[in-house]
């Protein structure tokens, strides 16, 4: 996850697909 998690369900969603 990037430093500052703005959106944690699209970050998880993008390396958890």
């Amino acid at each position: 996850m990037e430093g500052e998690r703005p959106n944690v369900g699209s970050v998880r969603s993008s390396f958890a697909r």
